[in-house]
């Protein structure tokens, strides 16, 4: 039900060259400013992540664009009430998409999800599942019944952040019942489809013999 973000988002010469130029204490106010550059910045990274994301949220799984519009999420947060990584603003990794609700300020702005900070972001260690350095399933298990899907923790990083994004309570349950619900019907609509495109071309190619 949630699935790991195969690869970051490219930016052009262009774009990188001005990220590159930003100096680490002025990158939180680049990101808000709104400027011809940081918006097509913002937007390539929204239209390709919705496209690596399948429209699903980071965090939950669930899709976006159902009840709230997607955000831009900084993983580790540029500002917050708990502790601020500005240095990783830009950091393609380190950016994902996220549903209104994972992204409620009682979420992560109430918890530090550093473990260790690290110059590097990627040697940087954290205490929730990452959207690109995590397999959830290697952190979460899933468990069926006729109208929910619960999820329970394998390990303590899924623990951690299923207590952090509420993703055991009954709404995210029965949200997830009903997404495999209407994911299991347009797999069978598209396979009736398919089925039949596929005897309309057999039907052609023997009317041509």
């Amino acid at each position: 039900m949630i699935t790991q973000i195969p690869n970051a988002v490219t930016l052009t010469v262009n774009q990188e060259n001005h990220i590159q130029g930003i100096p680490t204490a002025d990158k939180v106010a680049e990101w808000n400013r709104n400027t011809q550059m940081v918006n097509s910045i913002k937007n390539s990274i929204k239209s390709q992540l919705d496209i690596l994301q399948s429209k699903k949220c980071c965090y939950c799984g669930l899709d976006l664009y159902e009840t709230s519009r997607a955000e831009i999420e900084h993983i580790a947060p540029k500002a917050s009430r708990i502790n601020d990584y500005p240095e990783f603003t830009f950091e393609k990794e380190n950016l994902a998409l996220v549903c209104g609700f994972c992204n409620g300020s009682s979420k992560k702005g109430e918890k530090d999800i550093v473990l260790n900070r690290n110059n590097i972001y990627s040697n940087c260690t954290f205490k929730i599942v990452h959207p690109y350095f995590d397999n959830p399933n290697h952190h979460y298990e899933w468990i069926n019944n006729s109208t929910q899907i619960l999820i329970r923790h394998r390990t303590r990083k899924g623990q951690f952040s299923i207590l952090l994004f509420g993703l055991n309570t009954e709404t995210h349950s029965n949200a997830r019942g009903k997404q495999r619900i209407y994911e299991k019907k347009v797999k069978r609509r598209l396979a009736r489809h398919n089925a039949i495109d596929k005897f309309k071309r057999i039907i052609g190619f023997s009317r041509k013999i």
